[in-house]
């Protein structure tokens, strides 16, 4: 509980102390997560994941410091998990869909002093998940005869040998972007450097991490 309201009591604090600087611009930004678990298993063997199309949404506030630096800190609702491979003889799909309050905050540059501006950036987020789901359906043949098993699941989150994963997540988010004007368009890699394992005997052997490629489109408002 205490991490919840630190990350709401940031993302405030963040838009409240950038309101003091003289060029500031504040607007809602949105796009998609191609998002996925990186694993590794001493125990047993590692599942093989995909990309799992997640959305995310929020609020950007852009705070130039320089002409050409600016900071910018975000409060979203950031959709991740990861999708698993089935072997070839299995029809059907395995998702594990995670919600989080996701606030990064980037240093931005930018290249060029026309309208349209190429960006580069980089920054650390920390982020708290809200809910998640388990959900598979598949269907797989036994002996010749086509089993079928579905479930969907609510995860918990929290540390033990009780809980699915982790609630807390920390990272860092890198990549590029082109602005004009008000509108910036943005893509990048979010790096998850947070072992998710809940279990801690079992987070000795086993790594769950999350990332995801992101695109976001934001309008700004003032500047």
């Amino acid at each position: 509980m205490r991490i919840k309201y630190f990350l709401l009591t940031t993302g405030i604090s963040l838009l409240a102390s950038a309101s003091s600087f003289a060029q500031l611009s504040i607007g809602p930004t949105g796009g998609v997560n191609l998002a996925h678990h990186r694993m590794h298993f001493d125990e047993g063997e590692t599942p093989e994941t995909q990309l799992l199309l997640q959305p995310t949404a929020g609020v950007a506030v852009d705070v130039k410091l320089l002409p050409l630096l600016s900071l910018q800190p975000q409060f979203l609702y950031s959709g991740k998990g990861t999708a698993y491979t089935l072997n070839e003889d299995v029809e059907g799909y395995s998702r594990t869909k995670v919600s989080y309050l996701e606030v990064p905050v980037n240093a931005v540059l930018s290249v060029g002093l026309s309208e349209a501006q190429f960006q580069f950036f980089a920054g650390p987020y920390a982020s708290l998940a809200v809910y998640g789901k388990n959900k598979y359906d598949y269907a797989s043949d036994l002996f010749g005869v086509k089993m079928r098993v579905s479930d969907d699941e609510t995860l918990q989150f929290g540390d033990g040998d009780n809980y699915d994963l982790r609630s807390f997540d920390y990272g860092m988010n890198f990549g590029i972007g082109v602005r004009s004007n008000h509108v910036q368009l943005q893509t990048g890699y979010s790096l998850g450097m947070q072992n998710l394992v809940a279990d801690e005997e079992s987070r000795q052997h086993n790594t769950i991490e999350n990332g995801a490629i992101h695109a976001r489109l934001t309008f700004f408002i003032g500047g």
